[in-house]
């Protein structure tokens, strides 16, 4: 039995499915690049894709990759749930404080 885990060098089950799916796109990129540029026969390119698809995965590449990936949707995700906080406090503090007012003046206005 191949051990996936040891061949890709990753240490988790989400990380082995990002590799996939990234081995996936990387093929469908490359593939796609060499079909439209180059003139090469479909085997021709299919070939020469998988061992670009290849070389990626096995230099650790495709790792690094996919912990910039994980490392930035953890950033993005808290900064988003932080600045929803703050945007919440700071309408706390606008409805207690400075709307309450406004709308007694408005009721009283008309």
């Amino acid at each position: 039995m191949i051990d996936l885990y040891a061949l890709f060098q990753v240490s988790e089950t989400n990380e082995m499915i990002i590799l996939l799916v990234l081995i996936v796109m990387f093929f469908a990129i490359i593939y796609d690049i060499l079909d439209k540029f180059i003139g090469f026969e479909r085997v021709t390119n299919i070939i020469i894709t998988l061992v670009v698809v290849m070389f990626i995965v096995f230099s650790g590449a495709a790792i690094r990759i996919i912990h910039i990936i994980l490392s930035l949707g953890i950033i993005f995700g808290t900064m988003g749930f932080l600045g929803a906080i703050i945007l919440m406090f700071i309408a706390f503090i606008l409805f207690h404080f400075g709307l309450g007012k406004l709308a007694f003046w408005m009721r009283r206005r008309r």
